[in-house]
């Protein structure tokens, strides 16, 4: 049944990034292809420097180790059909190293947005495209961020044309499930189309798919702007964002949806929405200790509200209080939208 064929990938995905935790380079016979097409933006040589299946156990065999490695998915998306799939998601890392004889531990906060093509076979579905961007957001010490380039490229934050310069590995145009995937099998219930909406808006603003971004918010959302007429909100907001995006080389906007409550009707929903990072304007970082090292934590609180437009679900308010707030333990699936 279709609807076995996106649990299996969802749960495939999972999969892979174990293999990051693991090392266990043997399982991705089981998940990858063996000419699968890697672009990953910290490959030492090139985006394409760790290609096909030996090149995807490199990665996973290289991984830089330090004594935790949590993990936790967010913004997962996938659209499918009978052959062919594609699926995203903004995958958290917290690499953390104990410091002898101190409580708090040196930790290196960062993203890999991931965007995988995966093709239907006799063994099941296996990946036949991985691409990987690794966006580091934060470091308490310098000394783990350099530890992380002995292996890794992570290169420039801004996109300037410089010695160093490299285009980002996963592409909007080609990269997204909505584009990629043409009238794709819909086995999904109201709760996860409201979460993929919510997936859309966010990783299409990471990689500059404005239209995405205009037609997963309401017509009448109102935001940024002196005008409440029908888009002039949506005007306002793509506008503003499109230009302030295009100067760095990576955006991230990580977001798990809580909580979705319904209407009878089925037309308008609320959620809680956590972010994960992303905002600047804290005022100060999380401190990670021996005591907290398990607990997972945000730095937005806020709710969305959907409503149903056109016959899809639609973003049309949002509201967040930027802070620090521990979620609990981390989920055991990676998920955590249970």
């Amino acid at each position: 049944m279709p609807r076995r064929d996106y649990d299996e990938i969802k749960k495939k995905f999972a999969e892979f990034v174990e293999t990051w935790k693991t090392k266990d380079a043997n399982k991705l016979n089981d998940l990858a292809l063996d000419d699968v097409s890697c672009r990953i933006s910290s490959a030492p040589d090139s985006n394409d420097s760790l290609d096909q299946l030996t090149g995807l156990k490199q990665f996973v065999l290289t991984y830089p180790k330090t004594d935790v490695l949590q993990l936790s998915i967010y913004t997962y998306a996938c659209c499918f059909n009978e052959t062919d799939a594609q699926q995203i998601a903004h995958v958290i890392c917290e690499s953390l190293n104990y410091v002898d004889g101190k409580e708090e531990l040196d930790c290196f906060y960062y993203s890999i947005n991931c965007a995988n093509h995966w093709k239907k076979t006799a063994a099941g579905w296996k990946m036949s495209e991985v691409h990987m961007d690794v966006y580091p957001f934060y470091w308490t010490v310098d000394s783990i961020y350099d530890y992380f380039k002995q292996t890794w490229y992570l290169g420039s934050k801004l996109a300037i044309p410089q010695e160093d310069g490299r285009l980002p590995a996963v592409e909007g145009e080609f990269d997204l499930p909505w584009d990629r995937i043409e009238n794709p099998i819909d086995v999904l219930s109201e709760e996860e189309k409201i979460r993929e909406c919510s997936a859309k808006l966010f990783f299409s603003a990471d990689y500059l798919m404005n239209e995405n971004r205009i037609t997963t918010r309401s017509h009448h959302l109102g935001r940024n702007t002196t005008r409440y007429g029908i888009d002039d909100g949506l005007r306002s907001t793509v506008g503003s964002l499109r230009y302030k995006r295009q100067k760095d080389r990576y955006w991230c906007h990580p977001v798990k949806l809580a909580d979705i409550q319904i209407n009878e009707t089925k037309d308008r929903a609320i959620a809680k929405s956590i972010r994960i990072f992303g905002w600047k304007q804290r005022n100060h970082e999380y401190v990670w200790t021996r005591e907290n090292v398990n607990i997972e934590h945000s730095c937005t609180w806020g709710t969305n509200e959907f409503v149903k437009e056109e016959g899809v679900w639609k973003v049309a308010e949002g509201t967040g209080k930027l802070g620090l707030y521990e979620l609990g333990p981390y989920s055991e699936d990676y998920y955590g939208d249970k």
